[in-house]
């Protein structure tokens, strides 16, 4: 009688915690998606840059920090075919007016079709990214090779690109790293009615360095909410967000870029920025 009574506790007890289990709440790991195949977009093995696929970012040119830009294809290498690179570099100086801040901007490739862009996967070859300071400003330089993309707004009634969400995945070198090393981010923005431009997201992905050939992805998965990104053959990072997302961007764009950062300098000599990187075979979803 005793152990008929102790197997029917057991059997309730146990019965207890298995519709305990089913109607818990979830964890808060995020939901997982199926990473779907992309297709080639761009491999840049033609003759020139292609305007059918993509149009000009400059907020550098005519500016007089700016010296030197060159974006274009690498000539072919002997005995690889039609192998090209895109090639986007410029070197920025210091303004000498102040002691005050940094001068910005970003040069690049952008997209046509933005809209119809969700997904994206290309390879980055950082040949060089130097930065050099300024002795009477404390404002850290800054320069990355960077995809940057608004795909949602997550107001009702928006003004202007007020409620756009924009994201960023990077390579990237600031005053904070030492040595050859190159830190690979990403970041999600908000551009808050209130506040202004907001983080909403930031995260680390790892360590790259000068003439390594990296692969970066950044997937929206709009049904789950979240963003996905992948550095070469890194486990995948899933990075949530808690707004809506269901209209458009205002401000919508997609581009792959350089950004600079050169803090203003009065004394001499003053600071410097210069980047050099190499695209290739940039995949985009099917659409």
């Amino acid at each position: 009688m005793k152990r008929l009574w102790i197997s029917v506790l057991l059997l309730f007890v146990f019965s207890g915690l298995t519709a305990w289990a089913q109607q818990a709440p979830s964890t808060t790991k995020p939901n997982l998606t199926i990473v779907k195949p992309l297709v080639l977009y761009d491999d840049f093995n033609g003759p020139r840059i292609n305007p059918a696929k993509w149009g000009s970012i400059d907020w550098v040119s005519g500016t007089p920090d700016v010296l030197e830009t060159v974006r274009d294809l690498t000539p072919s290498y002997q005995g690889q075919g039609d192998n090209r690179f895109l090639r986007l570099f410029l070197r920025s100086y210091s303004l000498t007016g102040s002691d005050d801040g940094t001068n910005t901007g970003t040069f690049g490739l952008a997209f046509p079709a933005p809209g119809l862009i969700t997904d994206v996967a290309f390879t980055v070859v950082v040949n060089k990214m130097e930065l050099t300071g300024c002795q009477s400003n404390s404002s850290s330089g800054y320069g990355d090779v960077e995809f940057r993309g608004r795909f949602f707004n997550s107001e009702a009634n928006p003004t202007g690109d007020q409620g756009d969400v924009e994201v960023i995945l990077a390579i990237e070198r600031d005053a904070s790293i030492t040595g050859d090393e190159l830190r690979v981010s990403a970041n999600i923005s908000l551009n808050d009615p209130i506040q202004g431009w907001t983080m909403l997201d930031w995260r680390q992905l790892g360590i790259v360095y000068p003439r390594q050939r990296v692969k970066l992805r950044i997937t929206w998965d709009q049904p789950n909410h979240q963003f996905i990104y992948r550095l070469n053959n890194e486990p995948d990072s899933i990075a949530p967000y808690y707004v809506a997302d269901t209209s458009l961007a205002r401000g919508l764009a997609k581009e792959i870029q350089l950004v600079r950062a050169t803090p203003n300098c009065t004394t001499t000599p003053g600071a410097s920025t210069t980047i050099d990187a190499y695209i290739d075979n940039v995949y985009v979803n099917a659409h």
